[in-house]
């Protein structure tokens, strides 16, 4: 997914009462949320300034293209108001000197779903001491597979970009003992204490296990999947 550096300027009038200021942030971190939550709106820095008053916003959003990013914008409050005022939207290219960006960007060798995953490290895993367990596989620079099979998930794959793990993967069938629906994937919020923001691999994942679309009209277009009720 690209990345968009955001700069724009928070001015409000001088003297305004900071009771009239603190319903207009809040207002404004209700609207960012929806963002946040989605990975779209990944880091956000004060240039300048007190966060309850006039200040310089900083920011960096994965988003399809330009366009939408100046559309997520026109939600917000202070924008919406005149009190914001988004200066540049710059787009990111990758910079061969930085190491974290070349998972961001490199190719990996096969697609992201369980099958490939998983017989991709029975071909090329070797016994791991990060995991202490199982075997591990590099896809590509900066971005692992692992697997526990002497823990209660043994079948389940563990996908790790820079150290954090990304998602865990489930096997497509239920065996004996499992407790878990087959066919799953688990995308984690935090590791280790940090939050897990590598949309770009997310979105990979989901692309290549028919989850992700890149428009509307792709996603009406795609075989539907109905359940059968269990029960009564």
């Amino acid at each position: 997914m690209p990345e968009f550096m955001v700069t724009m300027h928070i001015t409000f009038p001088t003297g305004m009462p900071a009771n009239d200021i603190k319903p207009l942030l809040d207002e404004e971190a209700r609207a960012a949320k929806p963002y946040l939550d989605s990975g779209q709106f990944s880091r956000v820095w004060r240039t300048y300034g007190s966060h309850m008053g006039s200040h310089g916003h900083l920011a960096l959003w994965n988003m399809r293209d330009m366009a939408d990013v100046a559309l997520a914008y026109q939600t917000f409050p202070l924008v919406r108001k005149g009190y914001g005022v988004v200066e540049s939207i710059i787009p990111l290219a990758v910079n061969p000197n930085d190491r974290r960006n070349a998972p961001l960007v490199a190719e990996p060798p096969i697609p992201l779903t369980y099958y490939e995953l998983n017989k991709f490290l029975g071909e090329n895993g070797r016994n791991s001491i990060v995991t202490n367990e199982g075997a591990t596989a590099t896809l590509v620079t900066g971005v692992t597979i692992h697997d526990h099979p002497h823990s209660g998930r043994p079948r389940e794959i563990h996908f790790m970009v820079d150290g954090q793990k990304v998602a865990e993967i489930g096997p497509t069938d239920k065996a004996e003992g499992e407790d878990v629906a087959p066919g799953y994937i688990d995308f984690l919020a935090e590791w280790d204490g940090r939050p897990v923001s590598h949309q770009a691999w997310k979105n990979r994942i989901l692309a290549d296990n028919g989850l992700l679309y890149a428009d509307h009209s792709a996603a009406k277009s795609a075989p539907r999947h109905s359940m059968a009720a269990k029960g009564a």
